[in-house]
């Protein structure tokens, strides 16, 4: 099977030290958990999405990036996959500045694991790239593992399977569908193989 998975909070914790750092900026005192929507952010730091678009393009092209470690359970989770003989890939939104960074931290924090990287437009800024839909559909993708239900949801047409890593952003969506799966730890996942 062809898995794809997002990479930010799926492969690699991000928004916990992005809080931090947004907070160090302005002054905040926002918690991660009080990220109660993934596209909606800037509401929970009370910026327009646009200034944050940019701290959030700062944080990625920083040296905060190499500091990030890897979410917990994951490498088991993709050692795993692997074993079973499934073909591991990361379909992630980052932005174009940031693919040399991100494949470099991937292929750090989860070496040989992941055979390809593609990366997506976000739904409100269109790149040119193809949505993660367009990219799991193009690819063929049986499996997706995501933190965010929308992006989860666009592409449940295009897959046999979805899993739902529990986040803040993503409690408040109730009634799954059939065939997505809330995880609170990766390794959860494996019992489904």
């Amino acid at each position: 099977m062809l898995i794809a998975r997002d990479w930010d909070d799926v492969g690699v914790e991000c928004f916990r030290p992005f809080v931090e750092y947004v907070n160090g900026i302005n002054g905040n005192a926002v918690r991660y958990e009080d990220l109660d929507s993934y596209y909606e952010m800037d509401k929970a730091f009370g910026v327009k999405q646009e200034e944050l678009q940019d701290v959030f393009l700062d944080f990625f092209s920083g040296e905060l990036l190499k500091k990030v470690k890897a979410v917990e359970g994951s490498r088991e989770l993709y050692e795993g996959l692997r074993k079973k003989g499934h073909e591991l890939v990361v379909v992630t939104s980052r932005s174009v500045i940031e693919t040399d960074p991100t494949l470099d931290q991937i292929e750090r924090l989860h070496p040989g694991l992941i055979s390809n990287a593609y990366f997506a437009d976000l739904p409100f800024i269109d790149r040119g790239r193809g949505s993660k839909k367009d990219i799991c559909k193009a690819l063929g993708v049986d499996v997706l593992i995501e933190d965010s239900y929308e992006n989860l949801d666009s592409c449940l047409a295009h897959i046999q399977r979805g899993f739902l890593l529990k986040r803040p952003w993503n409690q408040n969506i109730v009634g799954l569908p059939k065939k997505v799966t809330r995880v609170e730890d990766p390794r959860e996942i494996l019992k489904y193989f």
